[in-house]
């Protein structure tokens, strides 16, 4: 297992099942979908909204629903070839083009745009995120995929309430299924209201936040701000240092205007890590904010058993927002 493997494994507990009462119980905690008709228009990933007591990091996209169920595409759209799930049936093309020019003029053009917020020091970051990762045992490879909802301590420690609800495959979708909760102790590496602004400071920070040393710089780099975003609400001043420390990196390459699983337009990136696997990353080209990253396999050069292309892991930030 690979260290973005070990590092979802950590947070991919196989809880019981919800008893009606525990649901209603995380539903007022905000670990679970409430049980309310679901609005046509959600609050996604974006802009920061101080709305009384609550800080809203969100813009208003098109909700993707099914009977109430939130839903994601289950294909990649790359460059208008769409790239299935590892393990799972599917378009593989034969062949993906490459990424485009340099990404540092889209990147410094994002950090520009990121939005200036001031971080709480205390109160609870709610993440809700749809993650899916390959697992690989004696039976071959298939895919996990689940929408989490996270409540967790902006300060880094204390108790971590998590809700996962599994995403079924129906037609081109995947599907939010039926959910399940625990509450665990928390201690993050990665405080976003504690980390340093300046390239060099932020670099090693993020470096020493647990990724393999094996691995290129761009994708541990990479790996940390996902586990970042997994967790936290990440502030303009840290997302903006962040496209800002990207943007140094040569092997980041511009892909233009491309659109995620939740069917929303960004910016999109790309670097190869080595020859075997392709890492994508989709912002939003009017917040700065980041909307999803995938990770696509390009040869299987690890015994994988897997047809490549097609997509390993791939985190989708649907919301975020602090709460006190």
């Amino acid at each position: 297992m690979d260290d973005v493997g070990a590092l979802m494994a950590a947070h991919d507990p196989a809880p019981a099942e919800l008893r009606p009462d525990e649901l209603l119980l995380a539903e007022i905690l905000a670990t679970a979908r409430p049980r309310r008709p679901v609005p046509r228009w959600r609050m996604g990933v974006g802009a920061v909204l101080a709305t009384g007591l609550v800080i809203v990091a969100a813009n208003a996209v098109p909700s993707q629903e099914s009977d109430g169920a939130l839903t994601v595409a289950a294909t990649l759209d790359y460059a208008g070839s769409a790239v299935a799930l590892c393990g799972e049936p599917g378009p593989r093309p034969s062949r993906l083009p490459g990424p485009g020019g340099s990404a540092r003029p889209g990147l410094l053009a994002l950090a520009g745009r990121a939005v200036a917020t001031p971080l709480p020091a205390t109160g609870s970051n709610l993440i809700t995120v749809v993650q899916s990762r390959l697992l690989t045992d004696d039976g071959g490879s298939r895919m996990r995929t689940s929408l989490v909802r996270l409540r967790t301590p902006v300060s880094g420690q204390g108790v971590r309430q998590r809700t996962e609800f599994p995403m079924n495959g129906q037609g081109g979708l995947l599907v939010q299924g039926q959910g399940r909760a625990e509450a665990t102790p928390y201690q993050s590496g990665l405080v976003a209201g504690r980390l340093p602004t300046r390239a060099g400071a932020l670099r090693t920070r993020l470096l020493g936040a647990g990724q393999a040393r094996g691995r290129p710089e761009t994708a541990r780099l990479v790996g940390a701000v996902v586990e970042l975003n997994e967790n936290e609400v990440v502030g303009g001043r840290v997302a903006g240092a962040i496209w800002r420390l990207l943007a140094g990196r040569a092997d980041l390459r511009a892909l233009g205007r491309v659109t995620d699983r939740r069917g929303r337009a960004g910016q999109g990136f790309a670097f190869d890590a080595g020859e075997s696997e392709r890492w994508v990353l989709v912002a939003d080209a009017a917040t700065g904010a980041l909307l999803s990253v995938e990770r696509v396999v390009l040869a299987d050069t690890g015994g994988l058993e897997v047809t490549p292309p097609c997509v390993r892991d791939f985190w989708v930030f649907v919301a975020r927002e602090w709460r006190p």
